[in-house]
């Protein structure tokens, strides 16, 4: 990783860090919560009760600053860390960041759909100058320069920038150069127009590493509300308002080519490249999002099977299933473009015996399928076990739909239901899951501003998903009667521990 690249990489840590804690620490300091930290350890649960805020969600604040460094445990008690008194003195900079991303939001959708950017042209940035400490600084610019960057580059105007000065067209695009002077990445000339510094042309290649954080957004703006009343954003005409799914769709697709393709295909090729008897006659994604999984894997057994070189006799057909319908467009529009046989219909991850009644209700064995999903068993609906099992060891957080805590060992226990009910529905060819997992906060708080895990613990935490770390992940298909044939674990160069887990699940 060049110099540039490196510097471009870590300013963007910071920003999405910035975007997980900014309305956490601004609200725990308007509750009251950071002045009994600075005087006294506390448990989450008593400083929850003290500062008349939800218990869940406290756990999952007290996490997140943990992640960052600025706090620890203690034998059950929460305490800030030397850093954490040190910056948690005087917070200001967090003051304002749920205008902030009311401003980002605001600047973006200006950006993109040629709005009118509304408050944008009024943020203020000078308080943020090169005297504040680097790391935050550019937290408290995050969700402006995520904006700001990834609604230029939806606009074409990073191509046009390359190597040569710009000319802003408009009031969104000046106020978006504004805010790229003020991180470094882009400067101003003489003649008012703009060049991207060495810095920002290393950024452009990581551009798309905004989607995340910016589908999010309105689940950010709602930190205080959640943290007081744990009410969660509510659907409106039957669609989310806690996420841009579409955002959202496109980054998945975008991680999944990026870090899991290789490692996906590794795993499923194989299955297309034995006897034909032996071979599925389909392949169900569940969580199909825009069908980017499925497409990838039809192309790679096209090019590089034995099924591939049969496909005029052995067709293979592709069904995705979705529980949201603007993913189950995106999947049907994708397929349909692969000119194969396929299909998208509606399905929960967390009802497989209805996914399989579904199959065979349009003439497909629901036994002689590959099941594959990417990132949805996480994003499941949680249920109430009847039984309940020790758990491993755990640093995650799970926040029930009351702002509660929910207790690991009955997440656990939810998450091998799961998996025991998907056993009876695995015939030959098994599942291939593709999961993403959350780590012992220590690990990203030793690797500040080279990775993102405070921004997905956030994220996940916020909407109601259930992240886990790979061990107890893999500890649940053990106790659910499942096997894996084989296994591969991505990304552990980030914080020294696999946060995706690739696995193919047969019944044991």
């Amino acid at each position: 990783m060049t110099t540039a690249l490196l510097s471009a990489w870590t300013s963007l840590c910071h920003h999405c860090d910035g975007i997980a804690i900014g309305t956490t620490i601004e609200t725990l300091e308007r509750a009251g919560a950071l002045d009994r930290l600075r005087r006294e350890p506390m448990s989450a649960p008593f400083l929850a009760e003290a500062c008349g805020l939800m218990s869940g969600y406290v756990a999952l604040a007290s996490k997140l600053l943990r992640s960052q460094g600025l706090a620890d445990i203690d034998r059950g008690m929460l305490r800030l860390t030397e850093v954490g008194l040190d910056v948690l003195a005087d917070p200001s900079i967090f003051r304002g960041a749920q205008v902030r991303i009311g401003q980002a939001a605001d600047l973006l959708r200006a950006l993109v759909l040629g709005n009118s950017p509304g408050g944008s042209q009024d943020i203020d940035l000078t308080s943020f100058d090169r005297s504040m400490a680097e790391r935050w600084r550019q937290q408290a610019l995050g969700p402006l320069a995520a904006a700001a960057w990834f609604g230029l580059d939806r606009r074409g105007v990073l191509r046009r920038l390359g190597d040569h000065s710009y000319r802003a067209e408009d009031s969104a695009e000046r106020e978006a150069f504004r805010i790229l002077n003020r991180i470094g990445w882009t400067e101003e000339q003489e003649d008012g127009s703009v060049r991207l510094t060495e810095v920002g042309s290393a950024a452009a290649d990581l551009v798309v590493q905004y989607a995340y954080p910016l589908c999010y957004l309105p689940t950010f703006a709602s930190v205080p509300d959640l943290l007081k009343t744990g009410s969660r954003l509510p659907r409106v005409g039957g669609d989310e308002t806690h996420v841009d799914r579409s955002l959202d769709i496109a980054f998945s697709g975008a991680v999944f080519a990026k870090s899991c393709r290789e490692p996906f295909l590794k795993l499923a090729l194989p299955l297309l490249d034995a006897d034909i008897a032996d071979q599925p006659v389909a392949i169900v994604d569940t969580g199909s999002g825009d069908g980017t999984v499925l497409a990838s894997l039809f192309e790679a057994i096209r090019d590089r099977t034995r099924r591939g070189r049969m496909l005029d006799r052995h067709p293979i057909i592709l069904i995705g299933v979705e529980v949201n319908e603007v993913a189950r467009r995106s999947t049907e529009e994708r397929l349909a473009r692969l000119g194969v046989a396929s299909k998208a219909i509606l399905g929960d991850i967390g009802d497989p015996r209805s996914i399989a009644e579904a199959l065979g209700s349009i003439g497909i064995d629901p036994m002689q399928v590959l099941h594959v999903n990417k990132s949805v068993i996480h994003n499941r609906s949680f249920r109430q076990p009847k039984q309940r099992y020790a758990v491993p060891e755990t640093s995650a957080v799970f926040v029930g739909p009351d702002g509660e805590c929910i207790p690991a060992n009955a997440l656990f226990a939810d998450l091998v239901s799961f998996f025991a009910d998907w056993t009876p529905f695995l015939g030959p060819h098994g599942m291939i899951s593709i999961e993403a997992h959350t780590v012992a906060p220590e690990l990203p708080a030793a690797r500040i501003g080279r990775n993102l895990i405070t921004l997905l613990d956030a994220a996940h935490g916020y909407s109601g998903q259930y992240l886990v770390e790979i061990d107890v992940h893999r500890k649940a298909q053990d106790y659910a009667g499942l096997t894996r044939r084989a296994q591969n674990d991505v990304g552990s160069a980030m914080v020294g521990a696999p946060i995706m887990s690739v696995d193919h699940l047969v019944r044991r």
